[in-house]
């Protein structure tokens, strides 16, 4: 999930100003039953003189904030999605870069600035004066809408190209995540804490095998991969999430961990895209990869991790994973399915506090360095054995060497690499397996490229 942060900070300038909001009028868009809730907006509709403009950049930013993240649990004047909003708003659209928002929230307004409940989408203005309110353009008022469907994520992102076309498109999914299994979160439903961008008046998510299809979607209609996916939400940096990303976009910035709210400096990367807007999408990656380790380390959060990835090598990764997988299917030494059984069990695992029910986010880079390393391992004479060393040297240097291209990990996490995958703990999970696996990591497009679940931890299962 994105995670509240407990630490008390300084509030901004623009927090304590206390000034009466003054939105901007609404304009109303066609969204009724059956017909999309996102038109092509003209000028006719709007006096925004960049409709149609083609920029370097366009930042579409996905805020689903109908649930808690609304709130204020720890009294600091303000809701998440509000303090990250006028963060963004400290830098705003400029003449090479679109910021275009869609805001789903429920009602509430801790900051005083906020009163509106329902759906809005904006154009993200820079706040000149450094004061509390929106300042952004209110483009469309759209009512209530499911943020939890990924139709209305598809919706708004394909409105965003074809009125803000640019050069390249970086997508920002704002709210909860779980990565593809519900982890232990309270929701209106167990289903409903599986995937990312939690809609609590719907009960609804987007899971994590509906990415996939958004995905293709979006690229479907942009007529290439999107250049840049960032998701501000916990547990999503697993192969599992990365993967259903692979041939449409090219490159994700994910965190495997917690994500405490504050952590992401919108307000630092935004103006380093800005600075230079011809930069590319791995390199905005890095960018965002080293503006959150100077956040956390100012903060001091230790237990962060963000990591770049790039999603064209996640296809080798899953090829490597799947002769690795099928191997260890067919190792028959006793032996040698312990070895590999007590490597898995004792894997750094992503954000223990959240894992149940047998799932548990392990680093994958470990395990495959551990695999490599292990005595009984290597002096093993089971030909499946010996293949599934070579194919673990092979995961291990695609992962480290490819896919994985900036990595920030905070010093709790100092000897990971930066993606996790599900691995079972066998000491008191054994009986989870199927259950779990048939119901939501089949699916995935991960297990139809790698069997990692059918092959792998099948045999781990043993």
């Amino acid at each position: 999930m994105l995670k509240e942060s407990k630490k008390q900070r300084t509030i901004p300038v623009w927090a304590v100003m206390f000034c009466i909001l003054a939105l901007a009028v609404a304009f109303t868009v066609a969204g009724c039953q059956g017909g999309s809730q996102n038109p092509s907006m003209t000028d006719e509709d709007s006096n925004d003189s960049d409709v149609g403009v083609t920029k370097d950049w366009c930042v579409l930013v996905y805020i689903a904030s109908d649930n808690d993240l609304n709130d204020d649990p720890y009294d600091l004047g303000w809701d998440w999605a509000y303090y990250d909003f006028k963060e963004m708003e400290e830098v705003g659209t400029t003449s090479d870069i679109h910021m275009i928002a869609q805001w789903d929230r429920d009602e509430g307004d801790p900051s005083g600035y906020v009163s509106w409940s329902g759906c809005r989408r904006y154009k993200i203005k820079k706040d000149t004066e450094g004061s509390g309110e929106i300042k952004s353009e209110v483009l469309a008022n759209l009512g209530d809408v499911d943020s939890g469907d990924p139709e209305t994520f598809v919706d708004f992102v394909k409105w965003g190209m074809e009125n803000y076309p640019a050069d390249k498109y970086c997508i920002v999914m704002w709210n909860h995540g779980s990565g593809w299994w519900d982890v232990g979160y309270s929701r209106a439903s167990k289903n409903q804490a599986m995937g990312i961008c939690w809609d609590d008046t719907e009960g609804t998510v987007i899971h994590t095998a509906e990415l996939g299809p958004a995905f293709q979607e979006i690229a479907d209609y942009l007529g290439r991969p999107v250049d840049m996916v960032y998701m501000n939400a916990c547990l999503q940096g697993g192969v599992e999430v990365a993967y259903e990303m692979y041939g449409s976009v090219d490159y994700a910035v994910l965190s495997g961990e917690a994500m405490w709210v504050d952590a992401f400096p919108f307000e630092t990367v935004l103006g380093d895209l800005a600075d230079d807007p011809t930069m590319e999408a791995r390199a905005l990656g890095g960018v965002m990869c080293d503006r959150f380790q100077e956040k956390c380390e100012e903060l001091g959060y230790t237990e962060q991790i963000l990591v770049n990835v790039d999603v064209n090598a996640m296809g080798q990764l899953a090829t490597a994973c799947g002769n690795f997988s099928g191997a260890v299917a067919g190792i028959t030494t006793g032996a040698d399915l312990n070895a590999m059984q007590d490597l898995m069990n004792n894997t750094t695992y992503i954000e223990g506090g959240y894992s149940t029910s047998g799932v548990y986010y392990r680093d994958l880079g470990v395990f495959m360095d551990g695999v490599l390393n292990d005595a009984t391992l290597t002096a093993s004479a089971d030909a499946e054995t010996v293949n599934a060393l070579t194919y673990a040297q092979d995961a291990y240097d695609i992962l480290t060497g490819d896919v994985v291209v900036d990595l920030y990990k905070g010093p709790d996490y100092s000897g990971i690499f930066g993606l996790s995958a599900w691995m079972l703990d066998t000491d008191d999970a054994t009986d989870e397996y199927g259950n779990l696996y048939s119901g939501e990591y089949q699916p995935l497009m991960w297990e139809e490229a790698s069997n990692w679940g059918a092959d792998f931890l099948n045999a781990m299962n043993y």
